[in-house]
C-alpha cells in the first residue's frame, strides 16, 4: 500500500507513523511547491506501485486533488477518493430522502446571477426574510459557504467575490438559514463502514463532547445503507437540530482533513477494505 499525504491536512496527527507500523510507503507532498512534488511522486509510483497489492490512497487537499486529474498524474489520480459528481449537493440530494437532510430544498443559480433583483425577489419568496445560507454546488469548494441575513446580502455577495475571485459561471445552492448545535461531526465511511468520527466546531469546542449522540450514529448508519451502489467511501457530516440528527453535507475521503478526536489508525487500517483487501489488525 501506497499512501501519499499532505502534511498540513493531517492536523499534527502522526500519519507517517502508522503509515511505517502498517509496513506501507508514505509519499509526503511539498505544499509550496506541489506541483513538482506531486510530479516527483507520480514518477515514483510508476516506478514502485507496480504489483496488483500495491493500492494508493491520496490524503490531500481540495485545491492539490482537483488539480491532480488536469496534470495527467495517473498513478496519484488513482488514489484520489472524491468522486465530483456523485458528491455535488443537487445530486446526493436527490438520491437521499428529504427527512435526512438538513437542506433538502435548496435554489441554484450562477454565482454572478446571485444580485439580480429576480433571485432575490425568487429566494426570499421560498425562504422568507431572516436571510440565507450560500455555497457552491462543487464539492471542490471555490468558495466557503456562508449564511447572510437580507441587510448584508448584497455587501457580501460582492466582498465573497472579490476576495476568493468566485466565476460568475459558478453554480451555487441557497438554502434558508438555520441554526444548527455549535459541534458538529464527521464520519469518515470506508467500503460501507464507519472506520471513525470525531466532532469539529467554528467556535470553542466543549470537552463534554467525546462522542456524538447515538441516534446521530444510527442516523449515519441509515445512510450508508442507503448509499450503497453509490457512493461507499466517503466522509459524512452530520449535525444535531431539534429534529434530530441530520446530514450536513457529503464530501470526498481524500479531502476530508483530518480532526483531533479521529482514530488515525481505524482509517487507515479499513483503507485496503476498499481495494479488496482485509482490514489491517491493530495491536
Amino acid at each position: 500500500m501506497h499512501v501519499v499525504y499532505q502534511k498540513e491536512i493531517t492536523r499534527g496527527q502522526d500519519i507517517s507513523g502508522v503509515i511505517s507500523k502498517y509496513g506501507w510507503v508514505g509519499h509526503e507532498i511539498v505544499t509550496e511547491e506541489f506541483s513538482n512534488s506531486v510530479g516527483e511522486i507520480d514518477r515514483t509510483l510508476f516506478k514502485t506501485a507496480i504489483k496488483p497489492e500495491d493500492n494508493i490512497m491520496v490524503f490531500a487537499s481540495i485545491r492539490i486533488a482537483n488539480q491532480v486529474q488536469y496534470k495527467k498524474l495517473s498513478k496519484v489520480q488513482s488514489g484520489v477518493i472524491a468522486d465530483g459528481d456523485k458528491l455535488k449537493w443537487s445530486s446526493y440530494a436527490t438520491y437521499l430522502p428529504n427527512d435526512m437532510l438538513l437542506n433538502p430544498f435548496g435554489i441554484l443559480f450562477p454565482w454572478g446571477y446571485l444580485r439580480d433583483p429576480m433571485t432575490v425577489k425568487t429566494v426570499k419568496k421560498a425562504f422568507g426574510e431572516s436571510g440565507v445560507f450560500i455555497r457552491p454546488n462543487s464539492p471542490w469548494k471555490p468558495f466557503a459557504g456562508f449564511d447572510t441575513s437580507w441587510e448584508n446580502y448584497e455587501h457580501n455577495i460582492l466582498s465573497y467575490g472579490q476576495l476568493e475571485r468566485i466565476d460568475p459561471g459558478e453554480i451555487c445552492v441557497l438554502f434558508p438559514r438555520k441554526a444548527i448545535d455549535v459541534v458538529e461531526w464527521r464520519f469518515w465511511i470506508v467500503a460501507g463502514k464507519i472506520a471513525t468520527f470525531a466532532p469539529y466546531s467554528r467556535s470553542t469546542m466543549p470537552d463534554c463532547n467525546k462522542s456524538p449522540p447515538a441516534d446521530m450514529i444510527l442516523a449515519v448508519e441509515k445512510a450508508i445503507s442507503l448509499l450503497e451502489g453509490y457512493e461507499d467511501s466517503l466522509v459524512i457530516d452530520m449535525a444535531e437540530t431539534e429534529c434530530g440528527a441530520k446530514i450536513i453535507e457529503l464530501n470526498g475521503l481524500t479531502t476530508s482533513g483530518f480532526y483531533d478526536g479521529m482514530d488515525i489508525a481505524a482509517l487507515l487500517s479499513a483503507i485496503p477494505t476498499m481495494f479488496g483487501y482485509p482490514e489491517v489488525l491493530r495491536t
